[in-house]
This record gives structure tokens, sequence and C-alpha cells, in this order.
């Protein structure tokens, strides 16, 4: 349990000193309390600093279930298991998704921070609050990839144990604090709650 997602970050720093002041590595944030952690470590290690728009896509019925995702222009990621079913239709998906890329079109948040293209051949440090959904670091691991960046490394202060198992073929390396075999939400591992905005 952290106290607010400043603590995370510098705890999550301690297990990443290996990259402190390494002028080819940038830590990407996914989501504005990414953000906050993602600084904490930035402070602490000297690096770069980014935030990458990733959108989740959502049930039509359980506003809790992530069903897919994707980042800036890239693909976009779906369970596929799940078009077809509770209202899940191809037309939903499309709706959604050029619904989504139109808020990140219009989106002014990346101001004052890394440039998308400033990515390329660098070390990548994917930084959120907690990951408890595959899909929106699969989308930006696919992201990433057609972006020929040199590295790709994931630090989280709490993760799913499932998805650590699925991802640790596809980035170098995955740290975190916490792992967790049960469902959860981010906000159960802070004392001090953060209202999330997608």
């Amino acid at each position: 349990m952290f106290y607010d997602r400043i603590e995370s970050g510098e705890k999550l720093a301690k297990k990443i000193t290996q990259y402190k002041d390494k002028k080819n590595t940038v830590i990407l944030a996914l989501s504005k309390g990414g953000l906050v952690v993602g600084k904490a470590i930035s402070s602490k290690l000297n690096l770069s600093l980014g935030l990458l728009s990733v959108k989740k896509i959502y049930s039509p019925i359980n506003s809790n279930l992530i069903i897919g995702a994707f980042a800036e222009t890239g693909e976009p990621i779906i369970n596929d298991q799940l078009i077809g079913t509770d209202g899940i239709s191809p037309d939903y998906l499309d709706r959604e998704i050029s619904s989504l890329k139109e808020k990140i079109k219009n989106s002014n948040i990346n101001q004052k921070l890394i440039k998308k293209n400033d990515v390329s051949s660098q070390s990548i440090i994917i930084v959120d609050d907690g990951i408890n959904s595959i899909y929106p670091v699969m989308a930006t691991i696919s992201y990433l990839k057609t972006q020929k960046v040199q590295e790709i490394v994931i630090a989280t202060p709490v993760i799913n144990s499932e998805i650590i198992f699925k991802l640790k073929n596809k980035v170098n390396h995955i740290y975190y604090i916490y792992s967790s075999t049960e469902p959860f939400t981010v906000d159960q591992f802070y004392e001090e709650s953060f209202l999330e905005t997608n």
C-alpha cells in the first residue's frame, strides 16, 4: 500500500537505478496517474519524461470492463473473443475508436513533454500507476515497435501476475513492487485517491 503516486514512483525508482542519467532513456507515462509516478521517477533518476495518449475501449454494458485499447496512431488491440457478445459489435468498436481518436487529435496534453518522434532509437520505460489490464500496455508496445525503439521496459508499482507472464517475452524487462493474482482496481493500492481521466 502506498500513500500516493509520488511515494510509489520514488520507491519504484530504487528498482531501476541502472537507468539513472542515461541520455538515451525516456520515461513514457500511460495515464495521468502514471504521469505522477513517472515524474517522481524522472526526478530521482534525471530522465526525460513523456506522456503517450493511450485510450481504453470499454464494454457498452460494463463500464469497468476494458475490451481493448490503442496508443496514438497505432492499431487497436482488441479482445476478439468478446466481439459479438453483450453488444460488442464491429460497429460499436468502430464508433468508439473513431470517437477516441478524435479526442487524441484534439488533446493538448502532450504540450511541453517529449514529441512522439523523440522515442526512436531510445530505451523506453513504460510507466503507469498500476497495470490491471493488458490491453493498454499491449497497444503501447505495438505502437513503440513501429517507432523502432531500442529497448522496452515496464515499470509499475502494482501489476496483475498473469499480465507479467503474458508480457515477459514481449519486453526487455518488467519492474514492479507488488503483483496480484486477484483482480484489483489501481486505487486499492493508494491511500490517497486519484481522479483518473481517460
